[in-house]
């Protein structure tokens, strides 16, 4: 994903029924470790604090893109939806960000 070896952190729990998980993307350059994404949500579930038929839920699953230059998010579930995330200076931030479901 990135030129140096990179480490994806993830991070998350369970809050009244609602469960989250994120994703922290961190490049271990040869000078220091780079937080090139501070934050890629990657799970949503509202099934433990509404009714069966209303709960909405979401996976995102990091994804390649051009090494150094770009890395994906792919969304299934109540929201479908491909985001690029392209490098900017430091970090790499969307370019096409849909609402998302987050806590």
């Amino acid at each position: 994903m990135t030129p140096s070896p990179t480490l994806v952190a993830d991070a998350g729990g369970t809050w009244q029924g609602y469960t989250c998980t994120w994703a922290h993307v961190i490049e271990l350059t040869p000078d220091k470790p780079v937080v090139r994404i501070d934050q890629i949500p990657t799970s949503y579930s509202d099934g433990g604090a509404r009714e069966e038929a209303e709960t909405k839920s979401m996976e995102g699953v990091l994804l390649p893109g051009q090494k150094g230059k770009s890395m994906r998010v792919r969304y299934t579930g109540d929201v479908a939806a491909m985001v690029v995330y392209a490098k900017v200076g430091e970090s790499y931030d969307p370019v096409n960000l849909p609402e998302l479901l987050t806590c």
